[in-house]
């Protein structure tokens, strides 16, 4: 199961890095297209999609262990920046 909700993560990864890329380039729409139809996707968003993976994969190799003290870090971030996103909605939004 992690296998498969990984690929999905990294489909939807690649789609930002789609977004990404064409905010950067616009000639990124005009990939032309090398994969068959059949297929469901097209070039553009299948490098998008390798490219995303390539950049997450070195994230897949520490062990758990050691990279625990992220995790605590993000248990503190998360949670205020959330709060702060919060307050700052309400307070652009006037109410």
């Amino acid at each position: 199961m992690a296998c498969i909700w990984y690929g999905v993560q990294a489909w939807i990864g690649g789609s930002c890095v789609k977004t990404m890329l064409r905010s950067m380039w616009l000639s990124v729409e005009n990939i032309p297209n090398g994969l068959p139809e059949s297929s469901g996707t097209n070039t553009r968003d299948f490098v998008c999609f390798f490219l995303f993976w390539l950049i997450s994969l070195p994230a897949l190799y520490p062990e758990m262990h050691k990279i625990r003290h992220l995790f605590t870090a993000k248990a503190i971030f998360a949670p205020t920046a959330g709060i702060i996103f919060f307050v700052w909605s309400i307070v652009k939004a006037k109410g």
